[in-house]
């Protein structure tokens, strides 16, 4: 409750087993903790979500948004760096590469560079083609987005071939920040 933008919650309940191979719910109070069902000694739950993006392939915790099947082309890995072919216009119609964030708190940072006339790079928080918040970039000008809508105020970027942006989501407060130099 109060963070339904983390999705659907899973809730588990304890099961056994019968001997046709069907299982059998057992029931009982599931309102507060319950016993883990096994100990995997030195094992840590989930899934890093940091990723250098240096190659030779995407981690497991990146996907497209609504992918065509030839999503996976715009991917090309050179001098330890990820280079993504646009896709859209803008995030509305784009495939954007994301990551599922399921904590209430987290920070995200990329580094944009080379990026060619006509094309836009940014990082966002992304819900879907009709929500989502962030920055853009074109080599000259920064775009923001708020709630699905492109600001009509170009934010002042100092010149560079370089641009640091990162968000900072703390408990639904988001905070955006840009510098050339990453300071």
């Amino acid at each position: 409750h109060g963070f339904r933008t983390l999705g659907r919650q899973v809730l588990l309940e304890p099961v056994e087993w019968t001997d046709d191979g069907w299982f059998r719910a057992l029931g009982g109070d599931l309102s507060g903790a319950i016993r883990k069902p096994a100990d995997l000694p030195g094992r840590q739950a989930g899934m890093p979500l940091s990723d250098r993006l240096a190659g030779p392939a995407l981690g497991p915790q990146w996907a497209f948004y609504a992918p065509a099947r030839t999503e996976g082309a715009r991917v090309r890995f050179a001098d330890g760096a990820l280079h993504l072919a646009g896709k859209g216009t803008d995030p509305s119609d784009a495939s954007p590469l994301t990551v599922p964030a399921g904590d209430r708190s987290y920070e995200v940072e990329v580094i944009l560079a080379g990026v060619e006339p006509g094309v836009r790079g940014g990082l966002l928080l992304f819900f879907n083609r009709a929500l989502y918040l962030g920055m853009g970039w074109d080599g000259a000008t920064m775009t923001t987005y708020g709630g699905g809508h492109r600001s009509h105020f170009a934010e002042p970027v100092t010149p560079s071939g370089t641009l640091h942006l990162r968000i900072r989501n703390d408990q639904h407060i988001v905070t955006f920040f840009h510098s050339a130099d990453g300071v």
